[in-house]
């Protein structure tokens, strides 16, 4: 090949590149197109809906609220009416299943009687008022507490737990779902329940925890001054507190909080480490092999990822620190002065107001991040560290199982619109969402069906519908 054959080439190789890179450039930046189907599934009169609100399942398919008149209440599942009280799931809403399929709530009759409603039937009569009731993690078993002139006690699957002087609404299925523990107290003591067997008696206890494959049990507890962990039936070192159990994934190992002589650290495995004025919450790695948490050195806190510090800050919004599905990346809030950022595999992103710790979430390939924040009175959704249009709220977001795609509810000009990949959809009068029965983190609301396609509930012209979007690229 002669010198110029060579010279033309190489430029038609680096013309070829170059237009490979555009395209690929090209079709990053070209937003998907969107096809919405909305199906009317319920009609809905707001004005009588009790405090407004809208229940949704997790499946994003269900909904619930209460309607009030002048002397009854009474809860509409689905567009169905239920049986009408007195008052009915007025200070709790409707609390729905993980699976989705059941329902349930306290309703109060007219002679005062208080009940318990899963899937539309009514536990007996109690004299004094019920907890709400909570559902296991595979949805086949449910539990709330009831008191009697003599005592209260736990309803498990429709079963009288015994009764106790004082009981504390602390409870806890396994997530395997088999077992159940809450605390209670008797004669001046207090212990927790497993099972239906009691443990030892302490002057207190709390932090009940389960292993995540259900097979080991574990909470605080406090004898005189001190504070010790009890893992399995066995008290481990005293210390001044403890706090924060946790399991580690593999369900091998215990972490935790300990206090003495006026410095806190993380318990470990039963080893000590390193002590400082403050720790956070001990955080573990999904595979189990790393293990994250706060620290506070003088007026600066610091992250501690196996054992090593990392650099150092003002504060934090939550002391908390997470990692992405693969454990190989972590992230945290921050703050610098009074403004709030995250890091990013040790990367500082841009200051706001205000960060939304509790949404950051990395995507289900660990390869994205997203967040939300506020700045002034606009909220955005920071994306892989690239801020999105300002709103005047930003609520539930979701990527697509293949991490591609990005879907988020968002408010604007006192609507609500589905935003996907940066582009406004059709504008609602709200988007339904709903809450696991601890009220601890938000289910449904957005819900991708596959790689391309989702669904979502929203309310417009008093009826509540069923929105389904399909994704095609340009």
């Amino acid at each position: 090949m002669s010198q110029i054959e060579r010279v033309v080439a190489v430029v038609l190789l680096a013309t070829a590149i170059l237009f490979a890179c555009a395209a690929t450039a090209l079709q990053a930046q070209e937003k998907p197109n969107r096809e919405v189907t909305e199906k009317l599934i319920a009609k809905i009169d707001l004005t009588k809906v009790v405090n407004g609100h809208i229940e949704g399942s997790a499946d994003a398919k269900r909904h619930a609220h209460t309607v009030a008149t002048q002397y009854q209440q009474w809860v509409v599942v689905d567009g169905n009416e239920q049986k009408k009280y007195y008052k009915a799931a007025e200070s709790s809403p409707v609390v729905f299943s993980l699976n989705s399929r059941r329902f349930g709530y306290v309703a109060r009759g007219a002679k005062g009687h208080w009940f318990v409603v899963i899937d539309a039937k009514e536990s007996k009569p109690y004299y004094s008022e019920v907890s709400e009731p909570i559902f296991s993690p595979d949805s086949q078993r449910v539990a709330y507490f009831a008191s009697s002139g003599d005592g209260s006690f736990i309803v498990v699957d429709g079963k009288e737990g015994k009764k106790y002087k004082g009981l504390a609404t602390r409870s806890v299925f396994s997530p395997d779902s088999k077992r159940f523990a809450y605390q209670a107290k008797a004669d001046g003591k207090s212990f927790a329940v497993l099972d239906e067997k009691e443990g030892k008696h302490y002057d207190e206890v709390g932090y009940l925890r389960f292993s995540p494959h259900g097979k080991r049990f574990a909470y605080a507890a406090k004898e005189g001054k001190n504070w010790f962990v009890v893992v399995d039936g066995k008290e481990q070192k005293l210390y001044d507190k403890v706090s924060y159990l946790r399991f580690s994934p593999d369900s091998k190992r215990v972490a935790y909080i300990a206090k003495a002589d006026g410095k806190e650290f993380i318990v470990a495995n039963r080893k000590k480490g390193k002590k400082y004025d403050r720790v956070g919450v001990p955080c573990f790695s999904p595979d189990g092999k790393h293990l994250a948490y706060w620290a506070k050195k003088g007026d600066k806190w610091v992250v501690v990822m196996d054992g090593k510090e990392k650099k150092r800050y003002d504060g934090y919004d939550l002391l908390y620190v997470l990692f992405s599905p693969d454990s190989k990346r972590t992230a945290y809030d921050a703050k610098a002065g009074h403004k709030a950022f995250v890091v990013v595999d040790g990367k500082r992103g841009k200051q706001y107001d205000k960060v939304d710790i509790l949404s950051l979430t990395f995507s289900p390939d660990s390869k994205r991040t997203a967040y939300r924040a506020k700045e002034g009175n606009s909220w955005v959704l920071v994306v892989d560290g690239k801020e999105g249009k300002r709103y005047e709220e930003v609520g539930v977001f979701r990527f697509s199982p293949n991490s591609r795609h990005i879907a988020y509810a968002a408010k604007a000009g006192g609507k609500w619109l589905v935003v996907v990949d940066g582009e406004d959809g059709n504008r609602y009068d709200r988007i339904v969402v709903g809450m696991d029965s601890r009220r601890a983190r938000i289910l449904g609301g957005i819900v991708f069906d596959s790689n391309d396609s989702f669904h979502y509930l929203v309310v417009k012209d008093n009826g509540i519908y069923l929105v389904e979007e399909k994704l095609k690229e340009k």
